[in-house]
């Protein structure tokens, strides 16, 4: 679907340059959920928009169904643009439009007739559970209404990838799960590609099949998102999946290793059993779990005598157990 090149973009003004984004490759596949996910002022947001040639990259290319977007005349990138929509934040609607009349708008655009727009925007309507909302104006609307109008706007045209800049960010917990299950189905049942942008691993964990993690404006790690969450490589990953806890957040020069458990074995005793093999206390300074794909994982993080010893009977149970652990240096919550 999606090829990016040794992709960059540079923001040059009066007073300084800013590298937003710097040296992106990656591939986003045909029907994929494609998370992109990192710390605020990571260049996520920028680097979707390069996806569509919002921003035109400063270098590098960008390749959509294997066309050179850089390359196109005009009219020919318009028209392909069409097949890429995007949903935002701030839901972006026509605050004196109803619902309707908001997913109307892009078909008003392209020529469709009255009647074949208003058959196919109530279609719409109803796909995102709205059919009873039709005609109220945003200002009716709650946040996860508006941002349901707004996927169904973004869909209007029958769009090949959807493009979501944090359209969760604004939302509340359960109405964020809400408009993810949305997108998974519109996924599944349509086959649109789905490109996440977001700084919420929970986000990625329940939606994505892939993710990539962006710190200072490059790749910082890409992979499936079980890898990613299980094992993850970089520093920024490791931020974003440990699990916070205030209690420890002035412990130092201490050892600590991070346990995963999936389905399987989330119910087994692993920390009672390890205590009694080893004959070695352990302190449980922090636990969650999360759902990556359609499987529970947890994860746990212990404190451990600073042992070389102990260390080594626990890593040896732990192997033999069939539990994932790494050490963590410098674990503070």
């Amino acid at each position: 679907m999606f090829r990016l090149e040794n992709v960059s973009k540079t923001f040059i003004n009066a007073d300084n340059t800013t590298e937003a984004v710097r040296h992106v490759t990656l591939e986003i596949k045909d029907g994929e959920i494609f998370g992109i996910i990192g710390l605020s002022g990571a260049g996520k947001s920028t680097l979707v928009r390069c996806l569509n040639f919002l921003e035109r990259p400063t270098e590098g290319k960008v390749y959509f169904q294997g066309e050179d977007l850089s390359a196109m005349e005009p009219a020919k990138l318009r028209e392909a643009r069409k097949k890429m929509s995007m949903i935002f934040q701030d839901f972006n609607l026509l605050e004196q439009r109803t619902a309707l009349g908001n997913v109307l708008y892009p078909l008003e655009i392209s020529g469709y007739s009255k009647k074949d727009a208003a058959e196919k925007a109530r279609k719409l309507l109803a796909r995102v559970g709205l059919e009873d909302k039709e005609n109220s104006y945003p200002s009716q609307l709650s946040g996860g209404q508006k941002q349901r109008v707004a996927i169904a706007r973004a869909l209007a045209l029958d769009p090949e990838a959807l493009l979501c800049d944090e359209a969760t960010s604004a939302l509340d917990p359960t109405t964020t799960e809400q408009i993810l299950q949305l997108l998974k189905e519109i996924n599944e049942e349509l086959g649109v590609t789905i490109v996440i942008i977001t700084h919420a691993m929970n986000v990625v964990t329940q939606i994505c099949d892939r993710v990539a993690v962006m710190a200072d404006g490059e790749i910082a790690e890409i992979g499936d998102v079980k890898e990613v969450f299980v094992l993850p490589k970089s520093e920024v990953a490791r931020k974003m999946i440990l699990p916070k806890s205030e209690a420890v957040a002035h412990l130092e020069g201490n050892r600590f290793l991070r346990l995963v458990f999936d389905g399987q074995d989330a119910f087994e005793p692993i920390v009672s059993n390890l205590v009694i093999h080893c004959h070695t206390p352990v302190n449980i300074l922090a636990a969650d779990t999360k759902v990556v794909g359609d499987l529970m994982f947890g994860q746990m993080i212990l404190q451990i005598p600073d042992d070389d010893v102990a260390l080594a009977r626990i890593k040896d149970y732990l192997d033999g157990a069939e539990v994932t652990y790494e050490e963590v240096q410098n674990y503070a919550g």
